[in-house]
C-alpha cells in the first residue's frame, strides 16, 4: 500500500518531463546576452552620465564578449568613466592597461592624451610631460606629434617655463604651425621679459622698516597698517620701561617681535604672490591673444573625449 502512494503514470511522467524541459528552457533564455545589446545598454548610460553603471556593464560585456571586436572600446570607455568621476588615479590605470592590451591603435593613442591630462588634473606636471614624451617616441604621425608638442607647450607655459614652451611649438611642423598659432605664440611669449616682477630678498631688506615690504610689492593699505602697529607698539614698549614699568614693557616688546617678525615674512611673501598674480595674468593674456583653449591638447584632447559606440 505505502507503495503504491509513490507510483506515477505514464501520462504523469510525460507532464513532468515536459515541465523539466520547458523550466530548464525558460531558465536558459534568462541568462543569454546579446552582445549587441548589452554594450548598447552600457553606451546608453554612459552617454546619460550614469558612469557606475556604465562601467559595470561595460565589465559585464567584455566578461561574455571578451573576443569582441568592441572590447578595445569598451576598456576605453570604462577609463573615461573614471576619468569623469574625477577618480584621475584610476583613470590613469585603465588608460595604462588600454594601451597595454591594443598597443599602436587609434584609442591607444587618444589614451596616452587622456593620462597626460589625468596628470594635469593632479597637478603633477612633470608625469603629464612625460607621457608626451613616451608618446612622441612612440608613433611617426606627424599630426599626432604635433598635437603633442602643443599639449607640452602648454604645460611648460603653465609652469612659467618660456622657452621651454617655445622650443616645444617650434617642433611643429610646418603645415600645422598656423592650426596651433604658433607665430602668435611665439611673439607673445617674447613679451615674457616685459612681466613685472619683485625681489623677495629686496621686500624682506625693505621690511626691516615696518611695511616698507608691504609698499614695495604695492600693498599699500597692508604697509600702512604694518607701520602703525608695529610703531604703535614699540612706542608703548619704551614708554613702559622708561616709566619703570619693565614686566610690561618685555611683555609688550614679545608681542611686537612676533608682529615684527610677522611683518618682514608677509613682505616676503607679498612678493612671491605678486610675482604669481603678474604670472597668471601673462597667461591668462597669451591664451586670450592666441585664442587657444586653457586645455592645452588642443585638437587631440577634444578627439579624446569622443568615444564611438
Amino acid at each position: 500500500m505505502i507503495q503504491n502512494r509513490y507510483r506515477v503514470s505514464p501520462s504523469g511522467l510525460f507532464f513532468l518531463f515536459f515541465l523539466l524541459f520547458m523550466g530548464h528552457a525558460h531558465a536558459g533564455n534568462q541568462v543569454i546576452l546579446d552582445a549587441d545589446q548589452q554594450y548598447q545598454y552600457a553606451g546608453t548610460c554612459f552617454a546619460s552620465g550614469d558612469y557606475e553603471t556604465a562601467t559595470g556593464e561595460y565589465k559585464r560585456f567584455m566578461h561574455f564578449f571578451p573576443e569582441d571586436v568592441r572590447v578595445e572600446k569598451a576598456m576605453f570607455a570604462i577609463a573615461m568613466s573614471d576619468y569623469h568621476l574625477e577618480r584621475f588615479q584610476e583613470a590613469i590605470a585603465a588608460f595604462t592597461e588600454n594601451q597595454n592590451r591594443f598597443p599602436n591603435t587609434p584609442l591607444s593613442i587618444r589614451a596616452a592624451f587622456m593620462i597626460s591630462d589625468c596628470y594635469l588634473r593632479l597637478k603633477d606636471t612633470g608625469n603629464a610631460i612625460v607621457t608626451l614624451h613616451n608618446l612622441l617616441a612612440q608613433t611617426d604621425d606627424a599630426d599626432i606629434q604635433d598635437k603633442a608638442y602643443d599639449a607640452m607647450g602648454w604645460i611648460y607655459i603653465e609652469r612659467g617655463e618660456f622657452e621651454k614652451a617655445r622650443a616645444a611649438f617650434q617642433k611643429i611642423s610646418l603645415k600645422n604651425q598656423t592650426g596651433y598659432s604658433v607665430d602668435v605664440l611665439s611673439k607673445e611669449l617674447e613679451k615674457d621679459v616685459s612681466i613685472p616682477r619683485k625681489n623677495p630678498r629686496t621686500a624682506g631688506f625693505l621690511s626691516i622698516l615696518p611695511g616698507g615690504g608691504y609698499f614695495y610689492c604695492e600693498r599699500y593699505q597692508d604697509a600702512l597698517v604694518a607701520f602703525l602697529l608695529n610703531g604703535a607698539l614699540i612706542l608703548a614698549s619704551w614708554e613702559a620701561f622708561d616709566q619703570g614699568i619693565p614686566a610690561l614693557g618685555g611683555v609688550i616688546a614679545a608681542v611686537e617681535f612676533g608682529f615684527y617678525a610677522g611683518n618682514i615674512y608677509g613682505g616676503i611673501t607679498s612678493a612671491h604672490k605678486y610675482n604669481d598674480r603678474k604670472m597668471h595674468e601673462f597667461i591668462e593674456s597669451l591664451k586670450e591673444n592666441a585664442r587657444i583653449g586653457v586645455s592645452g591638447v588642443k585638437g587631440g584632447l577634444e578627439l579624446s573625449l569622443q568615444i564611438p559606440f
